[in-house]
């Protein structure tokens, strides 16, 4: 018997951001000036790398006096920089350092699973990725790429939507329940392809399978003519530390050889979580 799912429209809460948890007026001068400088970094995106003064003031709705100040304090410390021909405002190399060093000392998931994605890319020429779940999107800390590479124009610390990427499904369908229905209830289940799941009721089912075979499934959803496989990565103490997939054009990928694909990638994603929360030495994994 056909299973008949319910795809009418639902109204959507709106996600509050955490600008604005507490309003200003209820905040002191100096919170509401880091809630500010925050702001501004946050107003960057890989869509809109330089911004002008007149485009920040916009976004922030904030005067120009206030936001020259708050800028030139940025700018000051390595935070902002500003070209001096267009006057256009960048994010500066201080947000790297700072993030980067934080990763590196806390967090090792991508040193510990290079090797692995390494080995993926050479069994089956396609191209591996790793990411982690931050708010509602994922986000790449992790790409290697065979020599003959589908390019899909992702990069590390990139964001893209959950509900259409295997490595967004494979995460949210291993979640607790009540983050995984928050999360669905929270989300913008934005059109990228025909094949897109813009009904939550389609992407609940979608993830029960995805719970059953082990594994997830792009398949031409986020980007056309591409197919990608995804397998959670679990850690010891049942959580979910991240997703690795592999993905390649419908040629590369398909219905013969993904369940291959995906048992390599759950042997490899075995190891990897056994790994995760050992020590370090010098950049090499003990125990």
């Amino acid at each position: 018997m056909a299973l008949v799912l319910s795809c009418r429209a639902m109204p959507r809460k709106k996600r509050q951001t955490e600008s604005r948890l507490i309003p200003e007026k209820d905040e002191g001068y100096q919170v509401r000036a880091v809630r500010r400088a925050l702001g501004i970094l946050m107003t960057f995106s890989p869509e809109k790398p330089d911004l002008s003064l007149s485009d920040l003031a916009e976004s922030m709705q904030l005067h120009k006096s206030t936001l020259i100040r708050l800028l030139s304090c940025m700018e000051s410390l390595g935070f902002i920089e500003r070209d001096p021909q267009s006057t256009k405002y960048r994010l500066g190399i201080r947000n790297y350092e700072v993030g980067s060093n934080y990763y590196l000392a806390n967090f090792d998931i991508d040193q510990v699973a290079r090797a692995f994605m390494e080995e993926l890319v050479d069994e089956w020429n396609l191209t591996a990725n790793l990411a982690v779940l931050d708010g509602n999107d994922i986000v790449y800390v992790g790409i290697v790429e065979p020599h003959r590479a589908l390019r899909v124009n992702q990069s590390i610390g990139s964001r893209f939507q959950i509900h259409c990427t295997a490595l967004g499904k494979a995460m949210l369908a291993h979640v607790d329940e009540e983050t995984r229905e928050s999360i669905i209830d929270e989300i913008e289940l934005m059109v990228h392809t025909p094949n897109t799941i813009t009904c939550p009721e389609r992407l609940r089912a979608e993830l029960k399978d995805t719970q059953e075979r082990g594994y997830a499934l792009d398949d031409e959803e986020a980007i056309k003519g591409a197919r990608c496989v995804g397998v959670p990565i679990i850690g010891r103490d049942g959580l979910v530390y991240g997703a690795l997939s592999l993905s390649g054009t419908v040629v590369d990928v398909t219905p013969e050889n993904r369940d291959d694909i995906a048992q390599s990638m759950l042997d490899a994603t075995a190891k990897i979580a056994g790994k995760l929360g050992t020590p370090m030495v010098n950049g090499v994994q003990h125990g």
